[in-house]
């Protein structure tokens, strides 16, 4: 009786392991399932385009919203552009829309070439590489961008917070970098290979404005848009081939798929 009783107790304790061990590798199977299709997800090439970009509505803002925004470009992985333009009364029509210049770069001609964000109507200090006329001038601020050109403020955040300080305020930069290049590439100031970036002459931003600097023009009115666009860095350049993100003021930026960035307009349309 004894041993029956025990026998039992192991075909139980069989049947429990088995049934355990059932369980277990079907967890593991659909584990796997599910891993496959997010790998085969991820695989696919998803591009943006007008049909799928999200693009917020139009919100009207000072500077309130934008040197925050400005300070956390570098952290946050932002692209930030400022454009003028022209609005009606209630500010949900905007045309004659252009890049807004910032400053102007040092970067190298080869590197310049690799730019996504040189504005392209800002003839002042154009450079010719391979046989093509590029704009030293850039419209907006984006760490991936400024990498591709080497500008000598990304080495941290402390660095491009300074950088931020100076455009916001219109003054030369706080910082001085080591260069190696002919004096005569530079539109800044230059002394004995130190570069200071020179905002108070260059600060397309600030004449715009009539005032002498981001940070005292209270009045100003930017209509802000948001997008959000798929970033691709090949070999530390940033590319932008294909895929297509179109704001509601037929402004196009193109990129690929890739590293998923969020994309912020200002566009100035004048004062209170």
């Amino acid at each position: 009786m004894e041993n029956a009783t025990d026998a039992l107790k192991m075909a139980a304790a069989v049947l429990i392991f088995v049934g355990a061990l059932t369980l277990a590798i079907m967890g593991f199977t659909r584990a796997q399932q599910a891993a496959t299709a997010i790998l085969e997800k991820s695989d696919r090439q998803e591009y943006y385009s007008t049909e799928n970009i999200r693009v917020s509505n139009n919100r009207l803002v000072g500077i309130e919203t934008i040197i925050p925004t400005l300070y956390s470009y570098f952290k946050e992985g932002y692209t930030v552009l400022f454009y003028t333009g022209s609005a009606n009364g209630s500010y949900n029509l905007i045309s004659d829309i252009k890049p807004l210049t910032l400053y102007y770069s040092e970067s190298l001609p080869s590197r310049l070439a690799l730019s996504t964000i040189t504005n392209q109507t800002d003839t002042s200090y154009m450079i010719t590489y391979n046989g093509k006329n590029y704009s030293r001038a850039i419209y907006g601020i984006d760490a991936n961008d400024e990498d591709t050109r080497q500008e000598p403020w990304l080495h941290d955040e402390l660095h491009a917070k300074m950088f931020i300080q100076s455009l916001i305020n219109n003054t030369p930069s706080t910082s001085t970098y080591d260069m190696s290049r002919p004096k005569s590439v530079y539109v800044n100031n230059l002394v004995n290979n130190k570069l200071t970036l020179n905002f108070d002459n260059f600060n397309g931003l600030t004449r715009t404005l009539g005032t002498g600097s981001l940070s005292k023009a209270t009045d100003a009115l930017f209509i802000e848009r948001i997008g959000v666009y798929n970033l691709v860095t090949n070999e530390g350049n940033t590319s932008d081939d294909s895929s297509v993100i179109e704001f509601s003021n037929n402004e196009v930026m193109q990129n690929e798929e890739g590293t998923q960035k969020r994309v912020i307009q200002y566009i100035y349309i004048g004062k209170k």
